[in-house]
């Protein structure tokens, strides 16, 4: 027997796939029991009347199933070999005797609710409850269906080895000598878990999440699904005007309106749905063209200016005496002609940050500006643009290429 017990338990650990507490899961698992028998009869003591406590031990076993996740309904059942004490009037057995050997096998089909204590739930508080029957041989002979509860703490050592600690209490409405009985237990062991799976992953996504359609549209639907850590089938259905293909996810448009495409995960039973509404596009008119629009020749400026520029130090915005004298050369050409009107266009080199040479670009630009404003250029002559690195007149690789690009330009606007 010993060997078919070794046999069984390495059978079950290398057929684990294992999650614990979830839907689907097995657990069989064995333990020792401690009993405080009640007082409707004494068990054998001592000679100086202490109680034999090597009396009040047994060893069981259980089965259980987890029907959903942390609800179990489990089935147990136990031997306890004990021995009455003897002359006992209210049990006949016992008479003639200093002792007698009573067998006590109770048996619980109970459901067991497995509270997480943790975030990782690798300890739960477990509390339980339901019928069981009650069976007493050899000293007394006779069984009862009594009403159990229990309560304790699980401990996942791993995926599939799981430590258990309970106490337990047999209430027997109408027990030996039709009185009411309670039987206290305390029970200690471990559980093999087996089967199942993790549904921590389980998901089902449909993509696209919405479409928009003309009437006999077409638009092709595909989801993902997975469940217990494997793909999953989907299929496809649709409330709303159109149809679609419960395989393919063909979706085909119908009647004006909106509807609802579902694609459901065959085992896990989860959906996600996307929305695709149709509408007739109204007719095409074709309204007559416009006139086109006088043409309006704008004057022309006696003079074209040719465009000038002037070059700022590494991260300024302060003019260079070059820069100056630049500008003053401009200041006249523009005075002398009074219908030119120009664009000030700020520039950077790509050192910094976009943001950076975006405000030093403006800084420069808005430095040119006012000095030709104090050089007697009327000021809604000009025009003050800031473009940054963004448009450089040289590579940017040179060290004379980025004295190029720190440049601010005058260009002529009309």
């Amino acid at each position: 027997m010993r060997h078919a017990g070794l046999v069984i338990a390495v059978s079950l650990l290398v057929a684990a796939p294992l999650a614990a507490q979830e839907k689907g899961t097995f657990e069989v698992g064995g333990f020792g029991r401690w009993t405080s028998y009640p007082d409707a009869y004494q068990l054998h003591m001592n000679a100086d009347g202490s109680k034999v406590d090597g009396n009040q031990f047994g060893f069981g076993g259980r089965l259980g199933y987890f029907v959903a996740k942390n609800w179990a309904i489990e089935l147990d059942g136990s031997f306890n070999p004990t021995d009455l004490a003897g002359h006992q009037a209210n049990v006949p057995s016992t008479e003639f005797a200093s002792s007698v050997p009573l067998n006590y096998t109770p048996f619980h089909l109970q459901a067991v609710y497995n509270v997480p204590l943790s975030e990782s739930g690798a300890v739960r508080w477990m509390i339980g409850a339901g019928p069981g029957y009650t069976a007493l041989d050899k000293g007394i002979s006779d069984g009862w269906v009594s009403v159990g509860a229990m309560t304790g703490f699980r401990f996942r050592v791993a995926q599939w080895l799981n430590l258990r600690v309970e106490g337990t209490a047999d209430f027997l409405p109408t027990g030996y000598n039709d009185s009411s009985n309670v039987y206290l237990g305390v029970q200690a062991g471990a559980s093999l878990m087996f089967g199942g799976c993790s549904h921590s992953k389980d998901m089902i996504g449909i993509n696209p999440t919405s479409a928009n359609l003309g009437p006999r549209g077409t638009q092709q639907f595909t989801a993902e699904s997975w469940y217990c850590g494997k793909a999953d089938e989907v299929t496809y259905t649709t409330s709303g005007p159109g149809t679609v293909d419960p395989k393919t996810g063909l979706y085909t448009s119908g009647a004006d309106g909106c509807a609802t495409v579902t694609a459901t995960s065959t085992k896990g039973k989860l959906t996600s749905t996307a929305n695709v509404c149709t509408k007739t596009p109204p007719p095409v008119v074709v309204a007559p063209p416009p006139p086109p629009p006088p043409v309006v020749v704008p004057p022309k400026p006696k003079y074209t200016f040719q465009m000038a520029a002037v070059n700022f130090k590494f991260d300024h915005s302060d003019l260079t005496k070059g820069g100056m004298d630049t500008l003053n050369t401009v200041a006249g050409t523009l005075k002398a002609n009074p219908g030119v009107n120009v664009d000030v266009i700020g520039h950077t080199d790509w050192v910094g940050t976009n943001a950076y040479n975006m405000k030093l670009s403006q800084a420069r630009a808005e430095t040119v500006k006012k000095y030709l404003i104090t050089q007697g250029v009327a000021a809604d002559r000009i025009m003050v643009k800031w473009l940054g690195e963004e448009e450089p007149a040289a590579t940017n690789d040179t060290a004379a290429g980025r004295a190029t690009n720190r440049r601010g330009e005058i260009k002529q606007n009309n």
